[in-house]
């Protein structure tokens, strides 16, 4: 992307932010990311391995079906970060649409994936990001749905929880399932083919 398009893309975000919608969410980006860093930095005082990530992702590991849905996407950090959806909106415009799918990370052996539903944008058959991650990824595996609905729509049918897949992790740590649905490869394949193959109207 040349930068006469992401000056005009910072200048748009810039007056989203400068609106009373856009300073709330600016307000809250900065809360999640300040308590995010600190839960880190204890963790990593305490010898904990905090997190999982996009490096980890051992694509081979996982069934072709999702393979040849996924894609690694640079991100290009505009909008501020957890308020995919909404960035991809604001941002959508000029070729630019708003695509919804999920990204993947790993633990550090790889065997556990997880997949987190996230927003981007789209343009002439190329994804891009411009969500800033609140983990200081630069870039993710996404996996894009094949689907028109919007954000909205597809919350309100399919839900927003993460899911993970387990393929005999052996990390020594113990993850928080806390709102995390548990699942095996064919019924993720499942999951998207449906996901696909329905029309929201919303």
């Amino acid at each position: 992307m040349n930068t006469e398009t992401i000056n005009q893309l910072k200048g748009k975000y810039r007056e989203f932010l400068a609106t009373p919608l856009g300073a709330e969410v600016l307000k809250n980006a900065v809360e999640i990311k300040t308590k995010w860093v600190k839960s880190q930095q204890a963790l990593k005082r305490n010898g904990s391995i905090a997190t999982q990530n996009t490096t980890n992702v051992k694509k081979e590991l996982l069934s072709k079906p999702i393979q040849d849905r996924m894609k690694l996407v640079k991100i290009t950090p505009i909008g501020v970060n957890n308020i995919c959806h909404r960035n991809a909106v604001v941002l959508s415009g000029d070729g630019f649409y708003p695509r919804i799918g999920y990204n993947l990370f790993a633990c550090p052996c790889g065997k556990q994936i997880s997949f987190e539903l996230h927003s981007l944008n789209k343009k002439d058959g190329e994804l891009y990001d411009f969500t800033k991650d609140f983990n200081g990824e630069t870039e993710k595996w996404f996996l894009e749905v094949d689907t028109n609905s919007n954000s909205k729509g597809f919350v309100e049918v399919w839900g927003k929880e993460p899911m993970y897949i387990d393929l005999g992790c052996k990390c020594k740590v113990c993850w928080n399932y806390n709102g995390v649905k548990k699942m095996e490869m064919e019924q993720v394949e499942r999951l998207i083919d449906n996901m696909e193959q329905m029309i929201i109207w919303s």
